[in-house]
């Protein structure tokens, strides 16, 4: 029961086999039916939205072992789920790593957001900075991945509205940024 038009343009630029970049522009305009319950029973809920994401990037090899990135992250979104609301997230993460030969490796990153909410209670706004260190080895051939990683590893307090907030669905999933600081450790495995 969902109409969606979805619209975009990529452009992505290597400057030398080192240096890379790309930009990317997406709308999306989104019609869609969903059903709730409440106290008075059973309601259909109507969910009319509009959507802008847009991403640039720039990635940096200066040697084999050291990788920097930067990227820009805009997300626009004005509906109305129950009532109209409109959400401004602003991303800049930037990244250092660096690879041992021996299959070692660190990730170091730094990302600052701002949102901004506004909705039939008035307008929400934060803005913080978010620290994640990742730590690793990767097992040969690439069949795998053995890191800790740490979210939030300075323990920055924020106000963030999730995307998850606004499906229909409410599908389970883990929020993009933690609310405290996280130890994680993580196997991934490759099988080909």
């Amino acid at each position: 029961g969902s109409d969606t038009r979805r619209y975009g343009i990529a452009l992505e630029q290597r400057f030398n086999p080192n240096v890379f970049s790309g930009i990317e522009l997406t709308w999306r305009d989104l019609e869609a039916v969903g059903i709730g319950t409440g106290n008075l029973g059973r309601f259909t809920l109507l969910d009319d939205r509009k959507e802008q994401f847009h991403r640039a990037y720039v990635y940096w090899t200066p040697t084999r072992r050291l990788a920097f990135s930067t990227e820009y992250f805009y997300e626009e979104e004005e509906g109305e789920l129950l009532a109209p609301f409109k959400l401004v997230t602003q991303q800049a993460p930037i990244g250092l790593s660096y690879f041992w030969p021996a299959g070692f490796f660190i990730d170091g990153k730094a990302t600052y957001v701002n949102q901004e909410f506004t909705g039939l209670d008035g307008t929400a706004d934060d803005q913080f900075l978010i620290a994640d260190l990742a730590i690793g080895y990767r097992l040969p051939r690439r069949r795998g991945i053995l890191q800790l990683v740490v979210k939030n590893m300075l323990d920055e307090q924020f106000n963030f509205f999730d995307p998850a907030f606004r499906t229909l669905a409410r599908e389970p999933r883990g929020p993009i940024f933690a609310p405290e600081t996280q130890v994680l450790a993580q196997f991934n495995l490759s099988f080909r």
